[in-house]
């Protein structure tokens, strides 16, 4: 499989990923379908939530990742995963090959966990 090239404009690297990533700090991707999908509100966001927190007392930064509003994200705020949360089933899984319309779409999107491999390509570039 070719590398995702992504445009910058179109992929926002949370500060605290950003940071982690300029000082070598270990990055843990988490995918967003058990947010959306795994859970009922707010049970789902609360538990992400929890999920982070524990993978920064273990030194490592959380990098929860989504499209929304068209534009793919890696690290969510706290507000985001509520907001994934929140919207449970509307928000739609996502693959490599719905991205042009995703993104054109500008909608809230959950990814599955074999997308993440192809964000976590695109931050490293």
């Amino acid at each position: 499989m070719s590398e995702l090239k992504i445009s910058p404009e179109l992929l926002q690297i949370s500060p605290e990923v950003q940071d982690a990533l300029k000082n070598k700090k270990p990055v843990v991707a988490l995918e967003s379908t058990i947010i959306s999908h795994g859970m009922p509100f707010p049970q789902n966001a609360q538990t992400a939530i929890e999920v982070e927190e524990t993978i920064r007392k273990q030194g490592a930064v959380p990098a929860t990742i989504a499209i929304i509003g068209g534009v793919m994200k890696v690290g969510l705020s706290k507000e985001e995963i509520e907001l994934l949360g929140r919207e449970g089933h509307n928000v739609t899984k996502v693959s490599r090959r719905d991205l042009p319309f995703v993104v054109a779409a500008g909608k809230k999107w959950r990814n599955h966990c074999g997308f993440n491999d192809d964000y976590c390509g695109a931050c490293r570039n």
